[in-house]
């Protein structure tokens, strides 16, 4: 009797336990399914945004210039046209063109090139560009009686869109019969008729193109699999193989929360600094605070190994602001050797920013160097989803009034990109070294340097470019009127005593 109570009380609990996981397999997979539409809908909707404001550059600039076209083609009126067009992103060229003829383009100067029909307003996308190399373009023609004006913007600007939302599942530009994918190619058809799944769209109210894609059940499946296969191969020693992993994952996980923990009091986050140089003269103008960890059998920890594990259990903060009051008693008692404005910056994640001890912190870092002119810039990463918050955005105002200024890190890699400049009162925008890198080779990495430039002199905000590390970038970033410089060209990271010798 035991011995058939014992086992079907075991079918039971298997039973019982299968159809547990059956039912959580499916919440699982509902619950990816709706996470991919949302996900999808977000993508879609910030694209349809960011390439709405893109043309909305180029037709400010092409409505402006309708209003007086040059009757020549003249150097003089080149000259001014160039001026004018420098002053707005995405704009390559502008086109003259009265009576159907090409008259005058920005770069190439006097021509005469046929242009066809076109309406008084109109977004095209021709597949060759009427000048050499002939490749595809943008573009944005407005009409005013015999005079048209057209506007050229790089279809790559909309690749780049479509690649840097690029997520489960591909997203497709559309412009009437025209069709492209992330790379930028040209489809000959809809290429959202072959697929099964959920299709999402959005339409520009502004320009009429589309951005979409679709949200296909396959891959939606294999998230599950890779959800459930877990569970499966649990049932074959739930108890002891689930205890064993569980118990050792929280050990792991508690042992090094410990040992952080323990690291903090004994003060073994020390700050390293590097620093940061003007662009024209060479002349140091501040420092970046970073975080190392003195491990006394380890050595000195890099920030990639513990920062990602602080920022999850919440001890950044704590770690973060012992490290500024470190930085800030030193350099107290330093204060008459510093340059005027010398900058202090220091990063700041969304939870340390909306965590009330910041004021503080900001608050005694002002006060110790009262009577010497030094900035305290928070530096936010663009990769971070909840800078785009409200909430955010107040407590950024909130910090500002205590006399911060705001620096955006890793501007144009993340989640946020132009949506960020709208939002916050932003200061400064670091370039990333993903761009810096390919300054000198790449004509795309140095064209998105030139805007993030050209969109910061009009915003009143100066340039960081980081990773720089020869001469022929510094030299190449100056032309391009880039403020600041930072890299290991001047200096890597440095513990605080080095900094103080060697740098002051």
């Amino acid at each position: 009797m035991n011995f058939w109570l014992r086992h079907r009380l075991l079918l039971l609990s298997l039973s019982a336990l299968f159809v547990t996981l059956l039912l959580c397999s499916l919440a699982i997979f509902w619950q990816v399914q709706s996470d991919l539409r949302n996900d999808g809908r977000q993508r879609v909707r910030f694209g349809v945004e960011q390439l709405d404001q893109q043309i909305r550059y180029v037709e400010t600039f092409v409505s402006q210039e309708l209003q007086d076209a040059p009757t020549d083609c003249s150097k003089n009126s080149l000259r001014e046209l160039q001026l004018r067009m420098a002053g707005f992103p995405y704009v390559r060229n502008i086109l003259f063109a009265r009576d159907g003829m090409i008259y005058c383009s920005v770069q190439h100067g006097a021509v005469s090139v046929p242009v066809g029909k076109s309406q008084p307003a109109m977004l095209s996308f021709p597949e060759s560009g009427y000048f050499p190399p002939h490749t595809p373009i943008g573009l944005y023609t407005l009409s005013k009686q015999h005079q048209q004006v057209m506007g050229v913007f790089g279809v790559w600007h909309i690749a780049h869109i479509l690649t840097t939302l690029d997520g489960h599942s591909a997203l497709y530009f559309s412009s009437g019969e025209l069709w492209m994918d992330a790379a930028g190619n040209r489809l000959a058809t809809n290429p959202l008729s072959a697929m099964s799944g959920t299709q999402i769209e959005l339409v520009s109210a502004e320009y009429g193109f589309r951005i979409a894609t679709v949200v296909p059940w396959f891959p939606a499946w294999s998230v599950v699999w890779q959800y459930s296969k877990g569970f499966i191969i649990a049932l074959i020693a739930i108890g002891v193989v689930a205890y064993r992993l569980i118990y050792r994952y929280l050990s792991r996980y508690n042992s090094a929360l410990a040992e952080m923990r323990n690291g903090l009091a004994r003060g073994e986050f020390v700050p390293y600094l590097q620093p940061l140089n003007d662009s024209r003269t060479g002349k140091i103008k501040g420092c970046e605070i970073l975080m190392r960890w003195q491990h006394p059998v380890r050595g000195v920890i890099s920030p990639m190994q513990f920062i990602p594990q602080a920022e999850e259990s919440g001890l950044i903060i704590p770690m973060t602001e012992a490290l500024v009051k470190t930085v800030v008693d030193r350099f107290a008692a330093l204060k008459h050797r510093l340059p005027e404005g010398f900058h202090f910056s220091i990063n700041v994640t969304a939870p340390h920013l909306l965590a009330p001890t910041l004021d503080d912190a900001c608050r005694y870092f002002l006060s110790r160097f009262e009577g010497c002119p030094v900035t305290l810039v928070l530096e936010l990463t663009e990769r971070d989803k909840r800078l785009m918050e409200d909430e955010v955005a107040l407590r950024v105002q909130e910090l500002k009034a205590l006399g911060t200024l705001i620096a955006i890190d890793d501007f144009g890699t993340g989640y946020s990109g132009m949506s960020a400049l709208q939002t916050l009162p932003v200061d400064l925008l670091k370039i990333d070294r993903c761009f810096v890198s390919k300054v000198l080779v790449d004509e795309t990495s140095e064209y998105i340097i030139r805007n993030m430039i050209s969109c910061s002199n009009d915003l009143h905000m100066k340039t960081i470019a980081e990773g720089v590390e020869t001469p022929e970038q510094h030299q190449r970033l100056q032309q391009l009127g880039v403020d600041y410089l930072q890299g290991y060209l001047f200096s890597k990271p440095i513990d605080l005593d080095s900094f103080i010798a060697t740098k002051l």
